[in-house]
């Protein structure tokens, strides 16, 4: 995950979703993706902004397809988003029991 405090950090976040999204038409089969969070907010210094970065990007990446996340499990705000997000992006019957409370 590239930094969005480089230069064209923002730019390749969102490269990093489209490879995302093409990636098993790219290569014809079905593949599994990994990402880590919390170096898309590397160098950020207002905690709450970096939180709200990282918190509306992985809703982004789930909507994209990704699989698996390295995360701060202690942000529970951040965590709660995720699992929330992969809620809303997987195929299959929702339930509010499901939801994070």
């Amino acid at each position: 995950m590239p930094p969005l405090a480089w230069e064209d950090g923002i730019v390749q976040a969102r490269a990093v979703l489209n490879v995302i999204r093409m990636l098993p038409d790219l290569l014809g089969f079905p593949v599994r993706t990994i990402a880590g969070l919390s170096n898309l907010t590397t160098g950020a210094g207002d905690k709450k902004k970096k939180r709200l970065m990282e918190q509306s990007y992985i809703a982004m990446l789930a909507a994209a397809g990704l699989d698996y996340v390295l995360m701060d499990i202690l942000s529970r705000k951040t965590v709660n988003t995720a699992r929330a997000s992969g809620i809303l992006a997987k195929e299959e019957l929702f339930s509010w029991g499901m939801v994070p409370g």
